[in-house]
Parts: structure tokens; sequence; C-alpha cells
């Protein structure tokens, strides 16, 4: 069973070290605990299988806006369909707190994800090149939620 719980402090570690197998360019500790108790934007959440992580989530709400910030799923867990069931969780999120868009932005090569999220019903709605550290282009998408 899926559970999904809003993270704390006390889960940072775990994030972070979740985020170090998940991507090549990864958040720092600091930037997690940022998102977690210093931005008013943010909120964490989990996705659990019974006890274990096996997806987390940074959601921004701003204003009409419901911006992904960061989304992993953990890489022994992929390809069972936890993505589009955070996906839906957080766009539920979402429209409780009437937002109208829901966006975030992805690497070009990622193929995988970008797939799911336009399975999701998300749009290419910008490019922005040479963005991530590594060179690479982030890809915007959006999609409208909440009734519109």
């Amino acid at each position: 069973m899926i559970d999904f719980i809003e993270m704390d402090l006390s889960h940072a570690k775990a994030v972070f070290e979740l985020e170090q197998k998940c991507f090549s360019d990864p958040w720092t500790y600091d930037n997690i605990c940022y998102e977690i108790e210093g931005n008013p934007f943010s909120t964490g959440w989990l996705m659990l299988e019974g006890k274990k992580i096996v997806g987390f989530a940074f959601l921004w709400i701003l204003f009409e806006r419901a911006d992904i910030a960061d989304i992993a799923i953990a890489p022994e867990e992929r390809n069972n369909g936890y993505g589009m069931e955070f996906l839906k969780f957080l766009e539920m999120e979402a429209i409780q707190k009437g937002c109208e868009l829901f966006s975030l932005e992805v690497k070009e090569s990622n193929q995988t994800a970008r797939h799911l999220y336009e399975k999701f019903g998300f749009i290419e709605t910008n490019r922005s090149k040479k963005y991530y550290s590594d060179g690479q282009t982030a890809i915007y998408m959006s999609k409208p939620i909440g009734g519109i």
C-alpha cells in the first residue's frame, strides 16, 4: 500500500541519499533542509510503501501555480507505476490549494521522465539552453489543472 507523508527535517538524510542515487547533479543536503524548513512556498512529500521510501518530491505552491521543484523515484522501484501515482497525488494537492497551472523542468536527455510527464498531460512550454551544470538544456513543461 502506498502512503504519502509530509517531510520534516528527520527525513532530510534519507532524501539526500536518494537524491544522490537518482541525479548526476543532485541537490545538496543544505538545499534539501532549506526546502523542508526554510522555503515558505515548498512542501516536501515522501512516497512510502510500508516503511520504505520509494520516492520524494518538493512541490512549490506559488499563488495559482504549482511547480514540481524536485521529484525522484528510487532507481530499483522505477517502472512500477510509482511516478504516475506521485504525479496524481501532487496534482490533487495543487487542486486543493487552488492552483490552476502545474509545471516542472526536466533535462532534455531524460526521455523516460519526459515520456511520463507527457503521458500525464504536460506539454513543452519553453527551453533553456545550458541550464544545468553539465551543459544540458532544461525543458519546461506545464499543464492546466483545477478545471481549466
